[in-house]
């Protein structure tokens, strides 16, 4: 029995309110836009095509409204 799911489509027999974490936002406060990020130029292209991956298999979706999310930090691998 295979226990990796390389995509969301192998995880077939679980229902997504099981396996979907929920970032509960509080109602009252104000909806802000945060700064964009520039990244490296050098792993920038990495970055895209990694969400764009995770996008596409509906892994990630993007969510408006949000008040204390922190953005996305890149680490490159050591190895």
């Amino acid at each position: 029995m295979d226990v990796l799911a390389w995509s969301y489509a192998d995880l077939k027999s679980f229902k997504p309110k099981d396996v979907q974490h929920d970032i509960p936002l509080k109602e009252d406060v104000k909806a802000f836009r945060q700064k964009q990020r520039h990244y490296n130029p050098k792993i920038s292209g990495t970055i895209q095509a990694e969400i764009q991956k995770m996008l596409d298999v509906r892994i990630i979706f993007p969510i408006h409204h949000s008040t204390w999310v922190a953005n996305i930090v890149p680490v490159r691998k050591k190895n």
